[in-house]
């Protein structure tokens, strides 16, 4: 499955989610010597973890996994307002560390905030640059040639390439069955709600991830069963191919092919059939031929927001200031709008 060769107009900040475009004629050129933003996207267990594990295994690339200042930082930079009083750049520092330091694999950028603090005021704090500060935490003396995040999101692209304009955009594609599969034995998922996420991230990918310049669109069972092909294609798109260096990293994440059918064997008959029908139109435009189901299935607005409120009723009681900083009201709408 190869990403269309078109790109539509400008993206607009103001649009809607649902209907911004996502992607200029090419992105800006950055500076000769500033490293590219990339970011991976794909709805949980659709392969985002190992894409991760092939990327930040390059030594000219660095990445944090589902890392909060990108996802989270910007609220967090209004919250502390004028951040040229060293006071307050210290204690927007300090909150970017607590932010990101409960996941092992981002507690680098920790370390790296907490050794530099003085320069990154020096260099920002008159600034007031929230996108050209994190590029600078993650990249300040790493010697390297890219930088980015893992998400799970992807109709946050918008707000990523806004902030970020030159950015690369890696987006992975699942077949819905085995994505359920996986999401039901890891988090106890409804099938509805997986059905809902994994609808909303492929119509996004197919209608608004068109730009080759921009977005690298893969599916999956493609990556695994053709990782070495598949990885060159991304290093080179990057701009950091290096055969010995993707030889040591094939070499450490070998590709795992057994998991792909895994979802036969997990999935009863009429949970196929109701999944196929509710990934009806999407399955067909990915290259997943539904095997049971006949015909789409519509879940209506009313439908899903019942599937949202059951699926995350243990958050109703969590404060407004963590459905502030996740932009959980936000990710409800756009979820009911399908």
């Amino acid at each position: 499955m190869t990403t269309p060769t078109t790109c539509p107009q400008e993206l607009s900040p103001s649009a809607s989610d649902q209907d911004a475009p996502a992607c200029a004629a090419a992105p800006p050129e950055a500076h000769p010597l500033a490293a590219v933003p990339v970011f991976i996207f794909g709805v949980p267990r659709s392969g985002t973890t190992y894409t991760f594990n092939l990327l930040n295994e390059h030594p000219r690339i660095r990445m944090t996994s589902e890392g909060r200042i990108v996802r989270e930082g910007a609220y967090l930079y209004g919250r502390h307002g004028r951040c040229n009083e060293a006071a307050r750049f210290v204690q927007l520092l300090e909150a970017f560390c607590q932010a990101e330091g409960d996941e092992p694999l981002n507690r680098w950028l920790v370390r790296q905030i907490r050794a530099h603090g003085r320069s990154f005021y020096e260099r920002h704090g008159q600034a007031g640059d929230f996108a050209l500060l994190v590029r600078d935490l993650y990249t300040y003396r790493q010697n390297v040639a890219c930088w980015g995040d893992k998400n799970v999101h992807v109709t946050e692209c918008p707000s990523v390439l806004h902030l970020w304009p030159d950015a690369r955009c890696v987006i992975l594609i699942r077949d819905p069955r085995a994505v359920y599969a996986s999401m039901a034995a890891y988090f106890g998922m409804r099938l509805k709600y997986a059905a809902l996420c994994w609808n909303l991230h492929a119509r996004w990918t197919r209608q608004h991830a068109t730009c080759p310049q921009r977005f690298h669109v893969v599916r999956y069972e493609d990556l695994v069963t053709d990782t070495p092909s598949h990885l060159e294609t991304i290093f080179r798109w990057l701009g950091v191919w290096d055969p010995a260096a993707a030889a040591r990293i094939l070499e450490k994440c070998p590709p795992q092919t057994a998991s792909l059918d895994k979802w036969r064997a997990a999935l009863d008959a009429e949970q196929v059939r109701r999944l196929e029908s509710y990934c009806f139109d999407e399955m067909q435009a990915w290259g997943y031929a539904p095997g049971d189901a006949t015909r789409r299935v519509s879940i209506g607005p009313v439908g899903r927001g019942i599937e949202v409120v059951r699926e995350h009723a243990r958050r109703i009681e969590w404060t407004p200031r963590w459905w502030l900083r996740k932009r959980i009201v936000s990710r409800f709408f756009r979820l009911i709008r399908g």
